[in-house]
């Protein structure tokens, strides 16, 4: 099985809207930030259409009409799923474009169709959401062998902690291994997968700004872009699941000593500074945050871990 934008192109999926919307459309969102962001948008930000236009103009035909499809299915999956994407989209296609025509690095990936092949990979990989369609190996097929690892496996357990930690009851039916969470769990997990999939390169602009601004260092004469507030976002972000990684998959101390501190900020600081995964996973985390309610029962629990989890998988990405 070969991934590749020609296959993609041929496998008839291409101009087919792949993504599933059954759990983020359900997060609960405060209208009222909501319209704060796009209010501040649109008096700074760039317009989508505007950045389809001047893309087209420097890229020519063929380029375009390979990125302009995918990425609108991109901003209407978005739509359900991860609604700030359109403040967001335009920078991300810029820097993008910058980073190809740019020669400060001898290759940079073209994330605007990169994205949305990945997402086109989970989708066949997983079938869908179809266990009967979804990739076989021996043990059995792709989408079933995840849903095993997560409700039986000891080295997942961390994730229905995790689910309790946001307000789930233990004695919730989706935490138990039967046929109806399992049917759930695979749509929890292909959708989850997807929206990681489509979203998870929204970093490159952080790291395309560090590359430029390391290239002229040298001439550096503003102290404020020599600072970089990794102990802010330490203690904004510990508790999220996207912290996870940085301690075997496991929660962070609510005591930590000072050198082992001192030794996660630097791990952090270099995962901001040298990985584009981690500022999108986290960039992708603070805009939901922005603008979500707080209610407090099981299913905001839910939708709050799939955003949780998407993150994660980003990051991971």
């Amino acid at each position: 099985m070969i991934f590749n934008l020609g296959n993609y192109k041929k496998s008839g999926l291409y101009n087919k809207f792949l993504f599933p919307t059954n759990f983020f459309c359900h997060f609960p969102i405060d209208r009222s930030k909501y319209r704060s962001l796009e209010i501040d948008h649109e008096e700074n930000g760039l317009k989508i259409y505007d950045t389809f236009f001047e893309l087209r103009r420097r890229t020519g035909t063929n380029y375009f009409n390979e990125v302009y499809p995918a990425q609108s299915s991109a901003l209407n999956f978005s739509e359900s799923t991860f609604p700030c994407y359109r403040f967001f989209m335009p920078e991300v296609l810029t820097d993008d474009w910058l980073a190809i025509v740019d020669f400060h690095k001898k290759y940079s990936r073209d994330h605007a169709l990169h994205q949305p092949l990945s997402a086109y990979i989970v989708y066949t990989l997983l079938g869908g959401g179809n266990s009967k369609k979804s990739f076989s190996v021996k043990a059995g097929n792709l989408l079933d062998l995840s849903v095993n690892q997560i409700l039986r496996s000891e080295n997942m357990q961390y994730l229905k902690n995790f689910l309790i930690s946001l307000g789930m009851r233990p004695t919730n039916n989706l935490l138990k291994d039967t046929p109806l969470s399992r049917e759930v769990w695979k749509n929890i997990f292909f959708e989850t997968a997807m929206v990681a999939a489509i979203f998870h390169d929204l970093g490159y602009p952080w790291q395309y700004i560090n590359r430029l601004q390391s290239s002229i260092k040298i001439a550096n004469f503003n102290p404020n872009n020599l600072i970089n507030n990794t102990n802010e976002i330490y203690e904004k972000h510990r508790h999220t699941l996207l912290f996870y990684p940085f301690n075997d998959y496991k929660p962070l101390p609510q005591n930590i000593s000072i050198s082992d501190k001192d030794n996660l900020l630097k791990i952090i600081t270099s995962s901001l500074t040298k990985t584009h995964g981690f500022p999108g996973a986290l960039g992708f985390h603070y805009l939901y945050e922005l603008i979500r309610k707080n209610p407090d029962d099981d299913n905001y629990a839910l939708y709050r871990f799939c955003v949780e989890w998407a993150a994660l998988g980003g990051y991971a990405a």
